[in-house]
């Protein structure tokens, strides 16, 4: 898979975009593409930046159910403990009965 020369454009992984503040990491995280997410934490996107109600990407990946993309946030060192805007840790985000809406 090719996702383009990197090499021009580093800064598109930190890039906040939109009015939810989600970088290219937060969308991965919630489309579950875990092969970009895994790219985008190889080319060192910060794994704890916030949208705009204080969600990770890794709160998104563990609300959606994309559980390898959680194993890369979270091997990535992604912070499990981070508080979104409500005070709620990515673990809260995870319900058993399905995904919490954010």
């Amino acid at each position: 898979m090719w996702y383009g020369d990197v090499a021009y454009s580093p800064g598109l992984f930190h890039l906040n975009n939109g009015q939810d503040e989600r970088t290219a990491l937060h969308w991965a995280a919630a489309s579950g593409s875990t092969d970009i997410a895994r790219f985008l934490i190889d080319k060192l996107a910060e794994v704890d930046l916030i949208d705009n109600s204080g969600w990770t990407p890794l709160h998104i990946a563990v609300s959606a159910g994309h559980d390898e993309i959680v194993q890369e946030l979270v091997g990535a060192g992604a912070d499990v403990n981070k508080r979104n805007n409500k005070g709620l840790s990515p673990l809260y985000a995870y319900h058993p009965s399905g995904p919490i809406q954010h």
